[in-house]
């Protein structure tokens, strides 16, 4: 990650989102094993951290104000076993299901979900995100929330929004390169 600003744009990083479990459903998410969490350890996360979702039924919801959200993670090798998925809405409309690829190698600032100026109106806005598959061996990995004004935007906003810290990304072959089911 570059330290250069885009206007408009604010990063959240994962440290400062709150994951909780759906009601009435158990709450404690099994650790990372141990060559999972290796992986990922070496990889050049935003923040230096990343938030691993290891079980199913746990959910994020973000109040942001603009006109632009992505969602940007991590995939790692996939070795067996299904997938992690997750769901993910702006104000419970544009849902898309994201499934991470079976890749053979891990890359960084893979964008699960993502909304522009051309479907979202500028505004007070919630992200929701709600896993629906994971697992020790294959969990759902959030790194950063991307937030604002539409850098592309042609449509005139009445507010402006604070720039936050800017991002390059990191080019990385993996299988998750095409694939076009984003969340």
């Amino acid at each position: 990650m570059s330290d250069v600003p885009v206007p408009g744009l604010q990063y959240i990083d994962d440290s400062q989102l709150s994951w909780t479990g759906i009601a009435g459903l158990p709450h404690l998410a099994p650790p990372l094993l141990p060559d999972v969490s290796d992986e990922l350890n070496a990889l050049p996360v935003y923040g230096e951290d990343y938030t691993p979702v290891t079980a199913p039924y746990w959910q994020l919801e973000y109040a942001f104000t603009g006109n632009y959200v992505s969602v940007v993670g991590v995939t790692f090798p996939w070795v067996e076993g299904v997938p992690a998925s997750a769901v993910c809405s702006v104000d419970n409309q544009f849902q898309q299901t994201y499934m991470a690829p079976q890749a053979t190698q891990a890359s960084v600032n893979v964008s699960y979900y993502t909304l522009t100026a051309h479907q979202l109106t500028d505004g007070q806005h919630t992200l929701h995100i709600n896993v629906t598959l994971a697992s020790s061996l294959n969990p759902f990995v959030l790194d950063y929330l991307v937030v604002g004004t539409d850098p592309d935007s042609t449509v005139p906003t009445s507010s402006s929004t604070s720039s936050g810290t800017g991002t390059t990304a990191l080019q990385s072959s993996t299988a998750s390169t095409n694939n076009t089911s984003t969340c």
